[in-house]
């Protein structure tokens, strides 16, 4: 019976492992695993000073994001906001200089990031801070 309940434990905590959430309320296994690093620079980046998942149904159709506020220096206060999808392109770069491939639901308050986005841009979302802009990201970088 323990060997079991042995088992059951870390068949759980190996899941958990896999998907790499760190928001409890994101669905498990937060997206397809990156493959490679764009080749170009980021279009900006900053700290992250606020992360949340956003998932249901929406007006069109069911979602799935995490809605990133980034303070992008010389600011002091968030002034950008990202949204990036649960299966966009996330890597994590180590401070040994490591590449991992990563998902959306890695990205944690405090985090440097690169950031990398597509030609929209919206004012007035509920997903950046007042009166900033929110971008629809298309590849973030973390680096710890």
């Amino acid at each position: 019976m323990r060997w079991l309940r042995s088992r059951a434990s870390l068949a759980l905590l190996a899941a958990v492992g896999i998907g790499g959430c760190s928001d409890s309320t994101a669905p498990s296994g937060c997206g397809a695993p990156a493959q490679q690093v764009s080749s170009h620079a980021p279009d900006f980046s900053g700290k992250v000073s606020q992360v949340t998942f956003e998932g249901g149904n929406g007006p069109a159709g069911p979602i799935a994001q995490f809605d990133v506020w980034i303070t992008i220096p010389p600011s002091v206060t968030p002034n950008a906001g990202v949204v990036v999808a649960q299966s966009a392109p996330v890597f994590i770069i180590s401070a040994g200089g490591r590449t991992l491939a990563s998902s959306a639901c890695a990205i944690r308050s405090g985090d440097q990031v690169q950031v990398w986005h597509d030609q929209t841009v919206g004012y007035g979302a509920v997903q950046s801070p007042a009166g900033a802009p929110v971008y629809n990201g298309t590849q973030l970088v973390i680096v710890r």
